[in-house]
């Protein structure tokens, strides 16, 4: 008869002290949830500011841009025009070397010459 008040007593004890250990382990739990979430919003804080620091930059450097912009583009104008003009050369000295060799193609590549000075021409025109 004594023996069953000692297992009921003794299990009652062993189910209080689970579920304090859970109870704990619950709190511990919510503790690193907190700190996750604390630690995503300073990484949010720190992308906010480092977006707004670019925009910021961005926006002086369109507010230089006009100014650079028609330098550039002459440069860009003055380079094509240089590399339409040794293109051309390297091309005219090519249909020379086959001209020596070959006579009866003369008639023939004179008119590709042409054609392509035409395009350059009409390439180089500065847009409006």
């Amino acid at each position: 008869m004594f023996l069953r008040p000692c297992s009921s007593s003794s299990s009652s004890s062993n189910s209080s002290s689970s579920s304090s250990s859970s109870s704990k382990g619950s709190s511990s739990s919510k503790g690193s949830r907190n700190k996750r979430r604390n630690r995503s919003n300073d990484t949010t804080r720190k992308i906010a500011a480092t977006a707004a620091t670019a925009a910021a930059a961005t926006a002086a450097g369109r507010a230089q841009q006009p100014q650079q912009q028609p330098q550039q583009q002459q440069q860009q104008v003055q380079q094509h025009k240089v590399q339409q003009q040794v293109q051309q050369q390297q091309q005219q000295q090519q249909q020379q070397h086959v001209q020596h060799h070959h006579h009866h193609h003369q008639q023939q590549q004179v008119q590709q010459q042409v054609q392509q000075q035409q395009q350059q021409q009409l390439q180089q025109q500065p847009s409006p």
